[in-house]
């Protein structure tokens, strides 16, 4: 399985001394993904993904890609990993090595 069952809701949080940051990511079946960011940068979008034989493949909506883009950041890697059960994000952002986010799954409500 390439992605996590329809309801799965992971989260991570990053502080430093430049503030905090909580992303929180929210399968919501049919293709569809809910990333919810909060702390010094903040947005809510959908994005749409397709399993394949190689993964998933997924499109980034234009705000989110503004956002990234307005932050001189971008997208190196998101995927799944049924191993440890987390979803991995990694940026890249300016001038230092890029982050790697492992989200942890949260309880069902």
């Amino acid at each position: 399985m390439s992605v996590p069952e329809s309801g799965s809701r992971f989260r991570f949080c990053m502080g430093r001394g430049w503030g905090k940051v909580v992303s929180e990511v929210c399968f919501e079946g049919e293709g569809r993904m809910r990333i919810v960011l909060s702390g010094i940068v903040c947005c809510e979008d959908v994005i749409q993904y397709e399993e394949g034989e190689g993964g998933i493949s997924y499109s980034l909506p234009a705000s989110l890609k503004n956002l990234l883009s307005s932050l001189r950041t971008s997208l190196e890697e998101a995927r799944y990993d049924p191993s440890s059960d987390e979803c991995i994000v990694s940026v890249k952002p300016p001038f230092i090595p890029r982050i790697t986010m492992r989200h942890t799954r949260l309880p069902e409500q």
